[in-house]
């Protein structure tokens, strides 16, 4: 190894080397990159195999002051191509045989030319920057500036964004290796933005219809100036320093710029006119809308503006007003007649005339009128059917000759419920409100029958009776007619008496009489409403040894029994003895009002019992004695049974033996004798015995 170090050293013009330094360890050099771009900078790193941490960096084989120390050295940025020494040093600071690393740098990319489509810009313009004669091996980038490390934009054309000031970018090519060139600066030249022109208008208020003058007040003769009706136009209306507008209808904002030789244009500046709307035409109201011949009218004009002053002439060509004020009262009149009237407000602008047209009718002829029925019973209505010599008239209809309030308008006019003799007054009405003269229609009214009562039998009576309704109050010759409701035409029943079956409902019928003239009295309400129907429940019978208890019914009188369920026999309270091991059916019964008579019927069997403790069982299944069974006059009080073997082992216990689901049939034990005790905690009385369990 140090023979190949030494003729390694000796390739590089080294003559003589010591013992000393082929014994340090050579150090290895590692660099970031090998290939570089030109104008890059390279990391290198010296690395010891036996762990030496200093060392010397050179530029030259021969060179003896080092231009670095220490494990990493950075070289300058670096145009050519470069060889680096290193030297590993030890404690004794004697320097290894020195290894070299070559760095290549790629030759440097040509400077990039561009140019801008528009190089000299207005203020708020914007151009497109082009690469001159591109190269499509490379990669073009743009810049805000020269040391950007982010690129605005990438290819071969840039797009600024609008410009207010001169700007320079900077553009660099890049290859494939990633090498960027030289930037190279593009400028856009931005002029100063143009000064904001100043315009005035002649009358900046006018009237509607009218025009006004605009003109430019800090005129520069340089520039030209253009007038617009939007702000976002660029199709002037008009150029110059002075602008006439056309007629106004509406106020308008006009706007004006200037425009320099470099075809710059300034900030456009508004100029507004106020155009007052236009001066409303009178509303004017007749009152009334039509008159009858020798009639005035009040004419009545309003505006949207309340401070308007209106004028009244009597012909359309007249200059001067005849009347001033919003209201004129015309004399009487005999033919229609045409006003006219306009508005003015304060600042000297008039509306157009308005013509007023005062309509005045012409007399109406006389009506007739003739009821369908002249003559009425009490309590009826009847048509009137009113006639005129004219087509298409319109009728009013009223109380009274004098009245004012319309009843109704139409040819017909049904009347009201009529009690008494009454005259209706009916003119014929032209389409302008103008009436004739009121003429009567008489309808007569005959007397009503008395207005009668009724009496409901029972006084007191239940849902579902049938009830008897007797009418009362009329005369002989009078007769009653039922009805289901108070309008009803058709009668329910003509009956005196009138028998009726109820429902549980409640409800209401009515009750009128007719006289021998054929007129129905007023209807007079009865009012029915049954008491609800109470239904009485079956007993709920059970036996208490051989008696039959039951708890009372509600609503009960009394009872009755049978034990053939042919004959009953009353029965006034709720226990019934001996009829142990008989079927007996028991019912309630009821003499109150409205409480069902006889309830449905219970049936039940009460064995019959015996006292006699059974002392045998066979629990085989057979259903047979397969339990032990105790007398009812145990098993209907608290019992505690016990039943031990003959050596005294609890067999089974248990409490309120019941002979149902809480009993006894050593099903589970082995056949033999066994002992019981029952004890009756209510009376202290206690009984003992045996009981055999026999099985096959």
């Amino acid at each position: 190894m140090k023979s190949v170090l030494l003729a390694f050293g000796l390739l590089f013009g080294i003559c003589s080397t010591s013992l000393a330094q082929l014994n340090i360890d050579v150090p290895v050099i590692t660099a970031e990159q090998a290939i570089i771009c030109n104008g890059q900078v390279v990391k290198l790193t010296a690395n010891s195999i036996i762990g030496l941490t200093s060392f010397n960096w050179y530029e030259s084989i021969l060179a003896t002051e080092p231009i670095a120390t220490g494990t990493t050295f950075i070289t300058p940025p670096l145009f050519i191509s470069t060889t680096y020494y290193v030297a590993s040093v030890n404690a004794s600071n004697t320097e290894s045989i020195r290894t070299l690393t070559a760095i290549v740098v790629l030759p440097a990319l040509d400077l990039p030319l561009a140019s801008a489509e528009k190089p000299v810009l207005c203020s708020g313009e914007s151009t497109k920057l082009n690469v001159i004669n591109p190269d499509d091996n490379l990669t073009y980038q743009w810049f805000y500036g020269l040391t950007d490390t982010t690129p605005l934009a990438t290819g071969i054309s840039f797009e600024t964004n609008n410009l207010f000031n001169t700007t320079t970018f900077y553009l660099a090519s890049v290859n494939q290796d990633n090498c960027q060139s030289t930037r190279t600066p593009v400028i856009v030249t931005v002029l100063p933005t143009l000064s904001v022109p100043v315009a005035t208008a002649t009358n900046p208020i006018v009237c509607n219809n009218q025009q006004t003058r605009l003109e430019v007040q800090n005129v520069n003769n340089t520039l030209t100036y253009y007038w617009y009706d939007d702000v976002n136009s660029n199709t002037p209306l008009d150029s110059g320093i002075v602008f006439e507008t056309p007629i106004l209808t509406e106020t308008v904002i006009f706007y004006v710029n200037s425009k320099n030789d470099n075809e710059c244009y300034s900030l456009k500046t508004p100029v507004a006119v106020t155009v007052i709307p236009a001066i409303d035409i009178p509303i004017v109201s007749v009152d009334p809308s039509a008159l009858c011949s020798g009639q005035k009218a009040t004419l009545t004009a309003s505006s949207l503006l309340n401070n308007n002053t209106f004028n009244w002439y009597a012909n359309i060509t007249d200059t001067t007003s005849f009347h001033s004020g919003s209201t004129y009262t015309t004399p009487p009149l005999t033919s229609s007649t045409t006003y006219y009237v306009t508005s003015s407000d304060n600042n000297g602008c008039e509306s157009i005339k308005t013509p007023v047209l005062v309509f005045v009718s012409p007399s109406l002829d006389v009506v007739t009128a003739l009821p369908d029925d002249p003559v009425l019973c009490s309590g009826k209505s009847t048509n009137i059917t009113a006639a005129s010599v004219l087509s298409n008239t319109k009728f009013y209809w009223f109380n009274s000759l004098t009245d004012t309030t319309v009843l109704d308008s139409g040819a017909v006019f049904t009347t009201p419920i009529l009690y008494e003799t009454t005259t209706f007054w009916v003119a014929s009405v032209d389409e302008n409100g103008c009436q004739s003269l009121r003429s009567p229609a008489l309808v007569s009214i005959l007397p009503n029958a008395d207005t009668p009562d009724a009496i409901i039998f029972p006084s007191v009576y239940c849902a579902f009776d049938t009830i008897r309704l007797t009418g009362f109050g009329a005369d002989e010759l009078s007769s009653f007619n039922w009805y289901a409701s108070a309008t009803d035409t058709l009668a329910l029943n003509t009956d005196n008496p009138f028998y009726y079956p109820l429902t549980e409902d409640s409800l209401t019928l009515y009750i009128a009489t007719q006289n021998v003239l054929g007129c129905e009295s007023r209807r007079t309400a009865v009012t029915i409403v049954p008491k609800t129907l109470v239904f009485l429940t079956a007993p709920e019978l059970r036996c208490n040894g051989e008696s039959i208890t039951w708890n009372p019914v509600p609503n009960a009188s009394n009872y009755e029994f049978s034990s053939n369920g042919e004959v009953w026999t009353k029965h006034n309270s709720t226990t019934l003895n001996g009829y142990a091991g008989q079927q007996v059916a028991v019912r309630a019964t009821s003499k109150q009002t409205c409480v069902e008579q006889t309830g449905p019927t219970a049936v039940t069997t009460c064995t019959k019992t015996s006292n006699i403790i059974s002392n045998t069982i066979t629990p085989n299944n057979d259903g047979i004695n397969d339990f032990w069974i105790l007398p009812q006059e145990i098993i209907n009080q608290p019992n505690e049974i016990n039943i031990v073997t003959e050596t005294g082992k609890l067999t089974y216990q248990t409490k309120n033996y019941n002979n149902l689901n809480n009993l006894f049939g050593g099903s589970n034990i082995k056949a033999g004798t066994y002992f019981y005790q029952i004890v009756l905690p209510n009376s202290g009385q206690q009984q003992t015995g045996f009981l055999t369990v026999l099985k096959p």
